[in-house]
């Protein structure tokens, strides 16, 4: 999965985790879960610019 693909994902994912939370206002979206996504998402997003910083061997 590219950064790219992994910024919509993120993206997508937000948006859901808010109407959800709007549409659903007794029943919030448990911010634990969408911590730890984001927190994940940026650990991937950290080793992708590592990956891309790396010289390639071929």
């Amino acid at each position: 999965m590219t950064a790219v693909a992994l910024c919509k994902v993120k993206a997508q994912w937000k948006f859901i985790t808010m109407a959800a939370g709007f549409s659903q206002p007794n029943q919030s979206v448990p911010t634990a879960m969408v911590t730890s996504t984001d927190q994940l998402y940026d650990k991937v997003n950290d080793l992708t610019q590592l990956h891309a910083a790396l010289p390639v061997n071929q």
